[in-house]
């Protein structure tokens, strides 16, 4: 029975057998669009998995090699929802946080990145999710944390094909899925309205 229950303690990182060339995009929600002082970017929010602690009870697992470590800062970039190459259905996002934030102490957190207007369909909007190429991604990141100089990621926007991909599935269920969070926000607000109308400016009222 305890050994039982080690198991379900322990958490694994496990080194996928898939070649990166098959899952080769990263999920982007256009967030806001420039187009003024010769700055003609757009800036993408993704998703990725983040520790900033010290954790222990993690164990990483590579060629049926297991190896226990304590885990100190994670950053993972999500590129797919569990068991899916890509989100059909709100319930992938919702299953996303209740997993990873339910079931670890690692958290989800939203991050932005910046892509070249050029390479979007024309009139890309906010709110549209885009599939990014993972070395455009890559490339994208360095030149936004001063790692790559322009001209090394302009010419790696050239090169690249489909660098940048509409995906109109994802962009419904993202819009769907955001909905839900609002309307779940405004039941809950008034669920405990009550509370609410009790208090001002930080004080309970007489």
């Amino acid at each position: 029975m305890d050994e039982e229950n080690e198991k379900k303690k322990k958490r694994i990182i496990k080194r996928s057998t898939t070649r990166i060339d098959e899952y080769p995009t990263v999920p982007i929600v256009v967030d806001s669009i420039k187009t003024t002082d010769g700055f003609n970017m757009t800036r993408g929010i993704y998703f990725s998995v983040e520790n900033d602690d010290f954790q222990e009870g993690w164990e990483l697992s590579i060629a049926e090699n297991d190896l226990p470590f304590i885990m100190y800062l994670l950053s993972g970039i999500i590129v797919s929802p569990f068991g899916k190459q890509s989100f059909t259905d709100p319930k992938d996002i919702d299953n996303l946080y209740e997993v990873i934030e339910g079931k670890s102490n690692l958290s989800i957190e939203t991050n932005y990145v910046w892509i070249p207007n050029n390479l979007f369909c024309r009139n890309h909007k906010r709110g549209s999710v885009y599939r990014v190429h993972w070395k455009l991604f890559y490339k994208a990141l360095s030149y936004q944390n001063n790692t790559t100089d322009l001209d090394d990621f302009e010419y790696y926007c050239g090169i690249i094909e489909n660098p940048v991909m509409y995906c109109s599935v994802e962009t419904k269920i993202f819009s769907e899925w955001n909905k839900q969070q609002i309307n779940n926000a405004r039941k809950y607000y008034h669920s405990n309205e009550d509370k609410q109308l009790r208090i001002r400016n930080g004080k309970p009222l007489e």
